[in-house]
């Protein structure tokens, strides 16, 4: 059983850790990103271009957080299906935001647009994520408490 219960808090721990990390990111792009582009290029034009969208990276990470940390979630779980219809969701709204948001305000749209896709994928991952849990979540259970057994009950 302990090994069992010892699996959740392993896969708990990754899903925290995956929190905390993106905000890490977020923060560090946020704080350093300048920094961080002046050590990838000494051409001033292109410091300029990437210093401009820098608040669009820094927001990245914990806007696609989720849909990562689902996906590895729905690969373990070998759900195929749910993957490929979650990013087709996704990659439609995609298609549908980026077109106007372009024509709107440039490569910020697209900026935006590429984030409203990390947000769906998240989104519609989730929006799987109960039967996924009522799928393997009985069977797994039963396993690590020993319930339907003689100990268990």
């Amino acid at each position: 059983m302990a090994y069992g219960l010892d699996g959740f808090a392993h896969a708990a721990e990754a899903l925290v850790g995956a929190a905390i990390g993106a905000v890490g990111f977020a923060l560090v792009y946020a704080g350093a990103g300048a920094w961080i582009v002046e050590r990838l290029t000494d051409q001033p034009s292109v410091r300029v271009a990437a210093e401009l969208y820098l608040p669009w990276a820094a927001l990245s990470p914990v806007v696609s957080v989720a849909g990562y940390v689902l996906d590895g979630v729905f690969i373990g779980a070998t759900r195929t299906r749910e993957l490929m219809t979650s990013m087709i969701v996704s990659f439609a709204i995609f298609v549908g935001a980026s077109w106007p948001l372009l024509a709107l305000y440039g490569n910020h749209g697209l900026w935006a647009a590429m984030l409203l896709f990390m947000a769906a994928c998240g989104a519609t991952l989730a929006r799987h994520l109960p039967e996924l849990v009522r799928a393997l979540g009985g069977r797994g259970a039963q396993r690590a408490t020993g319930a339907g057994t003689i100990a268990g009950g």
